[in-house]
């Protein structure tokens, strides 16, 4: 490995191959031109290419390593001997390491140019995504490997770097942020690599694989020639030897994922009867998800929502078969399906079961998608081979196997999530989003079993509920199978039904008397047994049930299936079936049949009817339930003790009482609330004040507001928080003590209503603390009340206090802040980032939080972990004019440096974005030094100039800034900004009498620089000022001489 070297005079050259002992390097990215623009490493042996239009990049390069320390540099265009076949297929083979141990890697982007303007612009940004350094292939891995790697734009200024632009490098390249972050590559599954480099071009059609070497960690001889194809087959070939998984595990990680009943939901659902559930087909929604136009509006996704026996089932059922006939005969259409199934196997509820038959589906219908379990490592799919599939494994085999299918569509169905344990439905709606719709399907339903004069009707009282439908036309057609039956008495009948489902099913239950002990049996076999039992185990368990005598023996010749069947359906009411499978089961004929049995139907019923059971038979119960504590209270306000009465209460029977009658389950309560948490709830000031612990307000319980004082502020129960601050007062441990709290308390008193909770509906966390909660919502004079009391000291609140302090300031809370400090708070208390308080506030101009800061204290010199900058050098690097002012005044140090050696005054003049002339004149008002060195030997006039900050430039001018200043390369500010073509800045420097005739270590003048680099309009200027046109560089060249690109 060879580098262009930083020489003391300010050129560079190449160095020997370097084999050991390698210096720290900065290396170059950019985007190559033709073949006549780059400088070659011939070029750099004979001594030309300065002439080239890619000299300019590489002489960034060198000048920007130098300010950042670094003397080497390597660049591919000059570095590597493309001549030498060995040496070439080396460097592309270890390129993804150099880049990994490069200390900084540059990109620079020639077409991207600011004029000035910040990448928040709106052009700028448009410039920077759409840059054509996105779009090659090479440059992949020159993100990925570098841990540091700045953006520049073609006139050399600093755009941001990988951290500071992960988020819009994310969007642009797709390459997962980890990535970018710098995980281990390994983590990442081999199509998802593969899938970064998708769309990226490169000249040679073999480069698009070499460039994926580094990727991969993989050493591979380079064939010019031999074409993509070719080179793909051994990189693919390479991957599989080093990374992939042999045919025999994968072969057993496929079979694995295939269970029995992997389709039973499925095929034993009954299909649509005639044209039932076409008119989905015509509905807007399904037109809309199925024209792929239109993808926008719905992001693919379909989401079919209705109550229990709504038909959603089998309406699913059938949209899974249309839409695989209509792909019969299509390879490029894939459609599979899963149906959830409650009371089935493990694997039938699950979504592991639901990932299994999804992938065993996917690998049937597209074989060539198994290779998308080469995303994992060989030990882990042993693991697998080991233990079984797991729900995260399967999770990304099928995102890998969906990011495969390249041209071809996938359409994936699935049935019943209701039907899925909660928990995991949560974590599957990364695979399934929600889309409303109610299925419609009754009416095709009723016009196919009864007669047209009943239709509005049995639509009409079905309230739309499928499941209702089913039922009371089986009643209909079972109590009157004869047609020529009136349709009067039918009708009669149906007026006898009752409308809700729950309702339904009991007068199912309830209809008849015929063999109830079955019954029961029956529907508790189905309901309770371990797994679904087949025809003849139900058969036999209930006739054990019913004749202890029985010998359980089955005689299959004795009942043929068809009498069993009938069994299941008379035995249940028709509330179960046996399934249409080869695995024929005993299953409700809905999950809404479980769940009315279960009491999920009948609960919030119940509970009513309990409620209005016992207003009947106790009417002044409740009355006397709710107020008996009012009444007590009332009583202790006139005078009438009511202490003995409270000590013999029974508050536990109370509670049972109460949770009763009470028709919201938030405002019940556990078996364990305390009398003082009921008083303050309720507002009872004077049982709170001859409470034996009616000063423990802070008592946490196990209750929905955890404290007593909560509960108080949250209901509004302003008597009783003043009881509690009364009472409080009375143990004051000192003048001072009570004096203070005396003071909290009127000013609560003065307005409670601003201390109070703005809404009710929060449910206390212990791990938050009281505290968290009154200055969450700004509770002050409380707060200040309770730290006052001694109830709450920095030893008890541990490391809350820090959590407090940074939530006030963050909220702009500022009396909290201020209450906070002066309990004690740490001042210099760092947040997540590093930060301290008083950075913070300067670099978010926040003058108020400032002063109060300043005044309790805080360290005006306090640094940052990560830049080391100081609270001035934050607020004069974000513009903040009036903070720098506070800070200054304070006594702040103007000459602080941070890590990269930059005083105040050189941090403001060194970047053009936030518009820092004012910060600038500000520190030059208040002296700071105009003449202070940061990297490079940069001054801030030099540092102004390189940004084209003129407004800045002109600043330091009049408080007269040294022209004639030289950096490390030996560049004073005109030198410099004619080399740049910035011509506004060389303007103002002529006019301030810079030395025309200036030369820095290369020997050249300003006119050489710009000569060189063909800035026509300085040229100009240059001349007219009276530059010397016979001025020669070392080589003896002037300006006019060959090898310049402009001649004047």
């Amino acid at each position: 490995m060879r580098f262009l070297e930083l020489k003391d005079n300010g050129d560079f050259s190449l160095t020997k191959d370097i084999l050991q002992d390698v210096q720290p390097y900065a290396i170059l990215s950019h985007t190559w031109g033709g073949d006549d623009e780059e400088v070659t490493y011939q070029d750099m042996i004979r001594g030309t290419g300065k002439t080239k239009a890619g000299y300019k990049k590489i002489r960034f390069c060198i000048e920007q390593a130098a300010r950042d320390g670094l003397r080497h540099c390597w660049v591919d265009t000059c570095c590597i001997n493309k001549a030498d076949s060995t040496e070439l297929t080396e460097a592309i083979n270890s390129m993804f390491r150099w880049y990994r141990t490069a200390v900084k890697c540059y990109v620079y982007l020639s077409d991207v140019s600011t004029n000035g303007r910040d990448l928040a612009d709106t052009i700028c940004q448009s410039a920077f995504r759409s840059s054509r350094w996105f779009t090659r292939g090479w440059t992949l891995q020159e993100l990925i490997a570098p841990s540091t790697v700045e953006f520049f734009c073609s006139n050399g200024h600093l755009l941001g770097d990988k951290s500071s632009l992960e988020q819009p490098l994310c969007e642009i390249t797709g390459i997962a942020l980890p990535a970018l972050r710098g995980s281990p590559l390994f983590t990442f599954s081999i199509q998802e690599r593969f899938s970064w480099a998708q769309y990226r071009q490169t000249k040679r059609e073999e480069d698009k694989v070499y460039s994926l070497l580094g990727i991969f960690d993989i050493y591979m001889p380079l064939i010019y020639g031999e074409g993509r194809e070719n080179a793909s087959r051994r990189l693919q070939e390479s991957i599989s030897s080093a990374h992939g998984i042999d045919a025999d595990t994968k072969k057993s990680l496929i079979a694995q994922l295939y269970f029995d009943k992997i389709d039973e939901r499925l095929t034993s659902l009954t299909p649509a009867q005639g044209s039932t559930c076409r008119w989905f087909l015509k509905s807007t929604e399904y037109l809309s998800w199925n024209d792929m136009t239109q993808d926008a509006d719905h992001d693919g996704l379909l989401w079919l929502k209705g109550n229990p026996g709504t038909g959603k089932s089998t309406l699913m059922k059938f949209l899974f078969e249309e839409a695989r006939r209509k792909a019969r005969g299509d390879p490029s259409q894939i459609t599979i399906s899963f149906f959830f199934l409650a009371r089935g196997t493990g694997e039938e509820k699950s979504v592991i079961g639901l990932y299994r038959s999804l992938l065993h589906q996917l690998f049937e219908k597209a074989p060539q998608l198994k290779e998308s379990l080469e995303w994992m490592t060989s030990d882990g799919a042993r693991v697998i081979e080991r233990t079984g599939w797991q729900k995260e494994a399967l999770k990304q085999t099928f995102a890998h196997a969906v990011q495969s299918l390249e041209v071809q569509s996938l359409t994936v169905f699935v049935d019943a999530l209701d039907e899925c344990d909660e928990d995991e439905v949560a974590d599957m709606v990364f695979f399934f989003e929600e889309l409303c719709d109610r299925a419609r399907d009754s009416e095709a339903k009723v016009r196919s079993k009864t007669a047209e004069e009943l239709r509005s009707r049995i639509l009409e009282k079905s309230s739309n509920i499928f499941l209702w439908v089913v039922l009371v036309l089986d009643i209909l057609n079972s109590e009157y199978p004869n047609s020529s039956i009136s349709l009067k008495r039918m009708r009669e009948r149906l007026n006898q039904i009752p409308p809700k489902l729950s309702e339904l099913f009991e007068m199912i239950l309830n209809r008849d008397e015929q063999n109830p002990e079955r019954l029961q049996l029956c529907l508790k076999w189905i309901l309770f047994a371990t797994r679904p039992l087949k025809p003849p185990e139900l058969y036999v368990a209930v006739q054990l049930g019913i004749d202890k005598s029985s010998s359980g023996h089955w005689d299959p010749e004795d009942v043929d299936p068809d009498q069993i069947n009938t069994f299941v359906r008379s035995s249940s009411k028709g509330l179960a079936e046996v399934t249409r499978s080869k695995e024929s089961e005993v299953q409700f004929i809905h999950e809404s049949v479980r769940d009315f049995l279960l009491g999920k139907y009948a609960e919030a019923r119940q509970t009513a009817d309990l409620r209005q059971s016992i207003y009947a038979v106790y009417p002044f119960l409740e009355y006397a339930v709710i107020n008996v504590y009012h009444h007590a209270n009332y009583a202790q306000k006139n005078d009438i003790e009511q202490g003995d009465f409270l000590a013999h209460f029974n508050i536990k029977r109370w509670i049972y009482l109460h949770n009763i009658l009470e028709k919201f389950d938030s405002k019940r309560y556990n078996g364990s609330a305390s009398l003082l948490y009921i008083f303050a709830e309720r507002d009872l000031d004077a049982l709170i004040r001859i409470h034996p612990q009616g000063s423990s307000f802070l008592v946490e319980e196990s209750e929905r507001y955890g404290v007593p004082l909560l509960a108080a502020i949250a209901n509004g129960s302003n008597e009783a928080i003043k009881t509690f601050l009364e009472l409080n007062l009375l143990e004051a441990k000192s003048p001072s003590q009570k004096s203070r709290l005396q003071s909290l308390y009127k000013e609560y008193c003065t307005n409670p209503d601003q201390q109070l909770l703005p809404n009710r509906n929060f449910t206390y966390s212990p791990r938050r603390g009281v505290l968290l909660y009154l200055v969450e919502y700004g509770s002050t004079s409380l707060a200040e009340f309770i730290f006052t009391t001694g109830e709450y000291n920095l030893e008890t609140l541990g490391a809350r206090v820090g959590k407090l302090l940074w939530w006030t300031i963050n909220e702009r809370k500022y009396s909290m802040t201020q209450l906070l400090l002066d309990a004690g708070a740490d001042i210099e208390a760092e947040n997540v980032g590093g930060m301290v308080p008083l950075c913070w506030a300067a670099m978010n101009n926040d003058e108020v939080l400032t002063i109060l800061l300043l005044d309790a204290g805080a360290n005006k010199e306090a640094r940052n972990y990560a830049e080391q900058r100081t609270p001035l050098l934050w607020a004069v690097g974000y513009g903040r004019e009036a903070v720098t002012k506070l800070l200054l005044e304070a006594g702040a140090d103007i000459e602080a440096r941070d890590s990269n050696g930059h005083t105040p005054l050189l941090r403001a003049a060194a970047t053009a974005e936030y518009g820092k002339a004012a910060v600038v004149k500000t520190l030059l008002e208040a002296g700071a030094d105009t003449e202070a060195r940061g990297l490079s030997d940069y001054t801030p006039l030099l540092e102004a100039a390189q940004y084209e900050n003129k407004v800045v430039v002109k600043l330091l001018l009049e408080f007269g800034a040294d022209t004639e200043a030289r950096d490390s390369l030996g560049h004073t500010s005109l030198s410099r900004a004619a080399r740049d073509g910035n011509q506004v800045i060389v303007g103002l420097l002529l006019e301030s009498g810079a030395d025309i005739e200036v030369r820095d270590s290369s020997g050249k003048t300003p006119l050489l620089w710009a000569v060189e680099y063909g800035h026509e309009a300085i040229i100009e200027l240059l001349l007219g000022a009276g530059a010397d046109v016979e001025a020669r560089d070392p080589s003896g060249r002037n300006a006019t001489s060959k090898g310049y690109l402009y001649l004047v």
